[in-house]
C-alpha cells in the first residue's frame, strides 16, 4: 500500500521512542495525503468503493 505499509505500521510500534516519534510524523503526512486523494476520487468512484476507501482500507498493511 502506499501510504500506510507493514513496515510503518511496525515501527510505530517498536519500542524505540525516537523511531516511534518519526514513524508517527510519516503517517501523519501519509495520512494528509492518503485524505486528499480521497476527496479528489469522491465524485468519480461508485459510493461502495469509497466506503471501503474510508472505513476498510487501514485494515490492510500488504
Amino acid at each position: 500500500m502506499k501510504y500506510f505499509n507493514k513496515e510503518l505500521w511496525q515501527k510505530m510500534n517498536m519500542g524505540d521512542i525516537a523511531l516511534m516519534e518519526k514513524a508517527e510524523e510519516e503517517w501523519n503526512q501519509n495520512s494528509k495525503q492518503y485524505w486528499d486523494q480521497y476527496k479528489m476520487l469522491e465524485n468519480k468512484l461508485p459510493k461502495e468503493i469509497l466506503n471501503f476507501l474510508s472505513k476498510k482500507i487501514f485494515m490492510i498493511f500488504d
